[in-house]
């Protein structure tokens, strides 16, 4: 019985976990609106807000294209699930929780191919748009995601994101800072936000998740919305534990509070980051993630040759 009780304690957390997630994820959507809202002298939506939104797609009924194949009313369920279990391998409750980071990497490219697939299912236009765009902005953005966790791993010697947070970062640690600044530039294109993406449009000329999910509609809008707010929540909290250091903490309800409150405090700096920029043009988009990218390589470069 011994050699059960840990693994099913860490399955026990990981399911609570995503389910709090679950909870907290479109509230963090409302916090960020609100925010913006005020910085730009507008009253803005309710905090709640995204809440009521899912309450009134979840009541209508899917309007499904009929030149539309099984792949787009499966897409919702997938995405979501995809989101919901890597949100559990996130250590929020500190050093001793979280999974693996490649699982963790994987179920967002699990996600994101199905959401591409589905785009592609109807043969909108701006549904390929939408795709061709994701999958092009995929490929500079994976790597550096897993550039920037990578050097953290080498040194820890192990791929546990749990294990990764129990450095913290100190001004010594630069290795852990260029991690950081790559994974907080990647984090802007995995939520789809300013200057990358622009969730709050859909013009054709600058959307990109958005155009993915225009032949939605009902509960599978619902999923979909629910899901970009689960996924956007779960960035945020790999770099407030991760490379932020709330892991050292210890393990508990001080390093769970601690978490949600960081993950806040990071969702108003990227509105704020929305406020003071414009969106970038697609194709200058290289270049602003090839300089992450850099930030990445330094970053595991530093740590192998350096020992930090």
């Amino acid at each position: 019985m011994g050699t059960l009780n840990g693994p099913l304690i860490q399955a026990a957390q990981g399911a609570l976990q995503a389910l709090l997630i679950l909870a907290l994820a479109p509230g963090l959507n409302g916090i960020i609106k609100k925010f913006k809202a005020r910085l730009q002298n507008r009253v803005g939506p309710p905090v709640l807000q995204p809440y009521y939104d899912l309450r009134k797609y979840f009541a209508k009924e899917p309007v499904v294209s009929r030149h539309s194949s099984w792949i787009l009313p499966m897409v919702p369920y997938l995405a979501l699930a995809a989101y919901t279990v890597a949100s559990a391998q996130v250590p929020l409750l500190g050093s001793g929780a979280g999974g693996d980071l490649l699982a963790f990497i994987y179920l967002l490219a699990l996600a994101r191919v199905g959401l591409t697939l589905g785009a592609l299912d109807t043969g909108s236009n701006f549904g390929g748009m939408g795709a061709s765009r994701e999958l092009a902005v995929s490929v500079l953005v994976e790597p550096v995601l897993f550039l920037s966790l990578a050097g953290l791993a080498a040194s820890a010697g192990t791929t546990r994101l749990g294990a990764l947070a129990a450095g913290g970062v100190t001004t010594g640690d630069p290795g852990r800072l260029l991690g950081a600044a790559a994974f907080a530039f990647v984090a802007i294109a995995e939520m789809g936000r300013i200057p990358v993406d622009n969730p709050d449009t859909h013009l054709e000329l600058t959307m990109i998740h958005e155009g993915m999910l225009l032949e939605y509609s009902g509960r599978h809008l619902a999923l979909l919305t629910w899901a970009a707010e689960v996924k956007q929540f779960a960035v945020l909290a790999v770099l407030a534990n991760v490379f932020l250091g709330l892991g050292s903490f210890g393990h508990g309800a001080l390093t769970l509070g601690l978490s949600i409150a960081a993950v806040g405090v990071l969702g108003l700096a990227f509105g704020l980051i929305e406020f003071l920029f414009a969106k970038v043009r697609f194709f200058r988009l290289p270049r602003l993630l090839g300089a992450s990218f850099l930030l990445a390589a330094l970053s595991v470069v530093t740590v192998l040759f350096l020992g930090r």
